[in-house]
């Protein structure tokens, strides 16, 4: 890519997207719900703009399943939004999100998120192009946080940046790809929101599933047929 967007990577990413259009299965398996293009539900079947953001937060270093679990239990006692949440204690939001990792820092995080919010006039006002800056200000959010809420949220045109975007795409083509590159080229190459969507939880799933950085499961990958790496074995090594 080499900073550029070049037809060949275009053609690449062309392939990705019938792949993971032909293997809905594996993403559901991963926690994404493929559906209509500005539905909230592909974030793990989440289905407003408060839960999605309040579950970005929870499933840092958690498994999705134990968030899952959570957020329903949140659901079920009404506190699944920020204007309850921040109503409440930190303590108190602890003691509710308590099965997820690192807990107390995510009650506190997501006290101070849900008042920013709140502030503003809920979720959808904060989460905004406009305020990406505001938004990587928050504590807890970095860039692929950001980018991911701006996209499953304010169906923003934009990729995010993950590790998991980086190893497989650069697998896929054969080089080393930083997650910023990674991010900027899928960015520039589409703008259909459904695509981008697909390629984020494409990316997400073969990397979770298959695409460990050591020990990656090349026989079984759903990529296997498009991917470098697969093709050529060790001829392309990670850096």
């Amino acid at each position: 890519m080499e900073g550029s967007i070049n037809g060949s990577f275009t053609y690449t990413l062309r392939r990705l997207i019938h792949i993971f259009q032909s293997n809905k299965e594996l993403l559901s398996s991963q926690g994404w719900v493929v559906g209509d293009p500005y539905s909230y539900s592909w974030w793990g079947g989440m289905r407003t703009p408060d839960e999605i953001a309040i579950s970005a937060f929870l499933v840092q270093l958690t498994k999705w399943e134990v968030v899952r679990e959570v957020m329903m239990k949140l659901r079920e006692n009404g506190i699944s939004n920020v204007e309850e949440l921040s109503k409440m204690d930190i303590d108190d939001i602890d003691k509710e999100i308590s099965k997820v990792n690192f807990h107390k820092t995510k009650a506190r995080r997501l006290k101070a998120f849900s008042m920013e919010a709140v502030k503003l006039g809920g979720v959808t006002a904060l989460v905004s192009p406009i305020n990406e800056e505001k938004l990587l200000e928050i504590e807890g959010i970095g860039k692929e946080t950001a980018k991911s809420l701006l996209l499953f949220i304010s169906n923003a045109r934009v990729f995010p940046p993950s590790s998991y975007s980086a190893i497989v795409l650069g697998r896929v083509i054969g080089r080393h790809v930083s997650q910023e590159e990674a991010s900027k080229a899928v960015a520039e190459a589409l703008s259909d929101i459904y695509e981008l969507k697909l390629m984020h939880a494409g990316l997400i799933s073969v990397g979770k599933a298959y695409c460990n950085r050591k020990k990656p499961k090349c026989h079984e990958c759903i990529l296997r047929d498009v991917c470098h790496y697969k093709l050529n074995t060790i001829s392309y090594i990670d850096r």
